[in-house]
């Protein structure tokens, strides 16, 4: 379900420091709303202008490389279940 050809994790790095102008496309949203503590939204705020992207499109990067990272750190049996579980909750959600 990750749209970007690279690490997004590299992506966001290179938005960040000015390295990287990759455009990415966006898959169907589905609002949602999220209570974050003060200091993660303040990183947020600074990583998001910095890398010249909306808050909500810094949020949905951030928290796509943190899945990446979990899922790779996962015992491949488990990523695998939660792949396949993610991709029927996606086709779910999109209708």
């Amino acid at each position: 379900m990750n749209e970007i050809d690279q690490d997004v994790t590299d992506y966001i790095a290179g938005l960040i420091s000015g390295t990287d102008d990759v455009h990415v496309q966006v898959e169907p949203l589905h609002s949602m709303s999220l209570r974050l503590p003060i200091g993660l939204t303040a990183y947020l705020f600074v990583m998001a202008e910095h890398g010249d992207k909306s808050r909500n499109e810094m949020a949905r990067l951030l928290l796509q490389a943190g899945i990446d990272s979990v899922i790779s750190r996962l015992p491949p049996e488990v990523a695998h279940d939660i792949r396949e579980s993610a991709c029927e909750r996606y086709q779910d959600l999109k209708g």
